[in-house]
């Protein structure tokens, strides 16, 4: 009889976290712990977060900026699964010294939080958040631990919300930079916590850049998917070419703009190059998902749900 694996998730409270904390939980080989910065908080929201999750596994106390707490986190623990999201002092520091931690107590696979576009396709300096996890592949690769980089493409949910620039549901308008045919790939965040649980117990991850996939598609049709689901045309136009946002890109940061306000444009960059698109799709190896395309995504959510998504953290 096969023994069961203990993993140990980070940044469970999170929109992608809580969702793979229940897709973990749902695995009966998987001992589930879930590494909470403490388990009383003040914040009530936060605090039934955490109640709900002491259901789904066993809740331990450790903080990113806490050696000591990370290696009692550890300890016994034969897979991280990171789902930590921030800035630099989060995603790099925060993230190395849980690899730091996970080494040292022997945890033999750490899964990174990646859960993006294929970065090994673009440089430094071409993504403000793919820089971070660029930097920490590289230390995970470097620690000698077996790995796993998951890769989603885009989430669905941010790609059509306010925050990525590309939708604007109150006007009836879609905006994107290039030609609007370079393909690219979009991935529900539930899709993606369904398949990270996969990666975890599936021994052909291990090492690997883990890239599944719910819909490839166009900026046009993507257009295209939400006027066949809603019954509402869309008026398109595209800001230029990938040469020009670009441009855009570098003035901007030229300007000292907020990192923020690039980010959007960084991350269409690199889909409307097509630079970042996925190459090895193994989303095939589990029939038992079945992911939604970005039609579907639209079917069953409403402008309302596009514009909180951002709001949760």
């Amino acid at each position: 009889m096969t023994s069961k694996k203990t993993v140990l998730l980070a940044g469970a409270t999170g929109m992608l976290g809580s969702k793979i904390a229940l897709a973990l939980a749902s695995k009966e080989s998987i001992d589930l712990r879930i590494m909470v910065r403490s388990r009383k908080v003040n914040n009530e929201k936060k605090q039934q977060q955490i109640n709900i999750l002491e259901g789904l596994g066993v809740i331990v106390e450790g903080d990113l900026n806490d050696q000591e707490s990370l290696e009692k986190a550890c300890t016994g623990v034969d897979t991280v699964v990171s789902a930590v999201s921030g800035w630099e002092d989060v995603v790099v520091t925060g993230q190395l010294n849980l690899l730091a931690a996970a080494k040292k107590l022997g945890v033999s696979h750490f899964i990174p939080s990646d859960y993006t576009y294929n970065y090994f396709n673009i440089q430094l300096g071409d993504n403000y958040l793919s820089d971070f996890r660029i930097r920490v592949a590289q230390a995970v690769k470097e620690s000698g631990l077996d790995y796993t980089f998951i890769m989603n493409g885009i989430f669905a949910e941010v790609f059509v919300s306010p925050f990525f620039n590309v939708f604007n549901f109150e006007t009836g308008t879609a905006q994107y930079w290039g030609d609007g045919e370079t393909q690219f790939d979009v991935t529900t965040i539930e899709d993606t916590a369904k398949y990270t649980a996969e990666a975890v117990v599936d021994p052909r991850a291990i090492n690997t850049s883990f890239q599944v996939v719910g819909d490839v598609i166009s900026m046009k049709e993507a257009v295209a998917a939400y006027e066949e689901v809603k019954g509402k045309k869309l008026t398109q136009t595209s800001k230029g070419s990938a040469e020009d946002l670009k441009a855009w890109i570098e003035q901007l940061k030229a300007e000292n703009a907020s990192p923020f306000s690039i980010i959007p444009a960084q991350y269409q960059w690199g889909m409307v190059t097509g630079k970042v698109k996925l190459e090895n799709i193994v989303s095939d190896r589990y029939p038992h998902i079945k992911p939604k395309s970005l039609k579907d995504f639209f079917a069953d959510s409403n402008t309302q749900t596009f514009e909180l998504v951002l709001n949760q953290s």
